[in-house]
């Protein structure tokens, strides 16, 4: 029987790189690479097993998940301007590359479309899922103004209180903010329960998906976000409803 795998990609987002994960049929991780400790990572100097989305995704999912790393995608065509054409994202680009992971843990990788060897055993022939590929086509039509839902099965891994939290998110529409305790209301929980509220959207595993940006102070400052504050500004500027703005490169 075979062992479902933990499929992790980067895509280069016009905020900056984006790691996303695919576990079976459903995304489950949507994280910027970017944090206040380093502004400019890459995938390939920041090792997918140390970021905090897939450590704690991991934790989760059964001891001996295998984990596959692919290529970066490139730039889909005419994501910088809003009339671009932006249907399917390109196919992945970019060198080839091994990075240990944790002693349970199983790393392969791929080399574009044509398998390379496995460590650890693994089989060969993993192509990287469609699912990855509609995410960040998604994507690219978000930040060019032409999506403001996203449609794909989604699977963030967490405790059954932070998954409330996140899943609550859903119904934060584009355009729209609300402050953590007003978000707290709408879970019915306590007023002493803010901060756990603001603790688990720190954790969010599916930011834009999960739209945690949309989430800010009760006297409209912007506070808290893995992403950075400069890149939560941007999206928030980006989703206003008087005057929407395309996010280039």
């Amino acid at each position: 029987m075979a062992t479902t795998a933990l499929h992790l990609a980067q895509w280069t987002s016009p905020l900056g790189p984006i790691l996303l994960g695919a576990y079976g049929e459903a995304l489950c991780i949507c994280a910027w690479m970017a944090t206040p400790s380093a502004p400019s990572p890459s995938l390939l100097s920041t090792p997918p097993a140390s970021h905090p989305a897939v450590v704690r995704t991991l934790r989760h999912l059964p001891a001996h998940t295998p984990v596959v790393v692919h290529e970066p995608f490139a730039q889909p065509s005419g994501l910088g301007s809003q009339s671009g054409a932006v249907s399917n994202a390109e196919e992945p680009s970019g060198q080839s590359f091994v990075l240990p992971l944790g002693a349970a843990k199983h790393l392969f990788v791929r080399k574009g479309f044509s398998p390379c060897k496995y460590r650890s055993g693994v089989p060969v022939g993993v192509s990287i899922p469609a699912l990855l590929s509609a995410a960040i086509a998604q994507l690219a039509e978000y930040f060019t103004c032409r999506r403001t839902r996203f449609a794909l099965p989604l699977l963030p891994l967490g405790t059954d209180f932070q998954r409330r939290v996140w899943l609550a998110l859903q119904a934060v529409e584009y355009g729209a903010t609300l402050s953590y305790s007003q978000l707290t209301r709408r879970l019915n929980l306590p007023p002493m329960a803010v901060r756990a509220v603001g603790q688990a959207l720190g954790k969010n595993p599916l930011s834009l998906f999960l739209p945690c940006h949309r989430v800010i102070a009760a006297n409209g400052a912007l506070t808290g976000y893995a992403g950075t504050l400069p890149i939560k500004q941007r999206l928030l500027l980006h989703e206003s409803p008087q005057q929407p703005l395309p996010i280039t490169y």
